[in-house]
């Protein structure tokens, strides 16, 4: 496959549908998912959006209460290389406002690096998750597919978790 184009500046696609409240669809670049980077990045996604008490979670869900739900995803499938952050947003509070604010949210997380309790908490989730998954053989195969599809090799999803704990 021929390299696709660098993308220089933001491009932006607005669609109107009639609904009661709008929604924000993000997306990212990132490196490829056998950079030595993912697992750094992996960690961020999930300390910023990916548990309840994420950073975004709690500033726009609970705090501000402009968000039903703030969910990210370092795309492996139909995208890849793609980093997505979609926001529900409650009604009345329009898509603007709320990309002002998780724009602020990363530019602090450019500056202010996780706490150690949110890297524990991250790691302890992450752990939890691919543990989980390994307690019944349909959890191990899946996981083995997952590896042998995205990496290579079916014993990677599992290493991976060591590669995580040592951000």
């Amino acid at each position: 496959l021929d390299a696709e184009p660098l993308f220089e500046g933001e491009r932006r696609k607005t669609i109107f549908r009639p609904v009661e409240a709008e929604a924000l669809l993000m997306g990212y670049r990132i490196p490829a998912q056998d950079h030595p980077d993912m697992p750094a990045l992996t960690m961020l996604s999930w300390a910023l959006f990916g548990l309840s008490s994420s950073r975004a979670n709690e500033s726009l869900v609970r705090e501000k209460q402009v968000a039903v739900s703030v969910v990210a995803d370092v795309e492996q499938g139909l995208f890849p290389g793609l980093f997505i952050i979609g926001v529900e947003l409650r009604k009345g509070h329009p898509a603007e406002g709320v990309q002002a604010e998780l724009d602020a949210l990363i530019q602090d997380a450019k500056t202010s690096p996780l706490a150690e309790r949110e890297l524990e908490r991250v790691k302890n989730r992450l752990a939890y998750e691919i543990l989980a998954s390994s307690k019944s053989a349909p959890g191990i195969a899946a996981l083995m597919a997952h590896g042998e599809y995205f990496y290579g090799d079916p014993r990677e999803s599992f290493e991976r978790l060591d590669a995580l704990k040592a951000v």
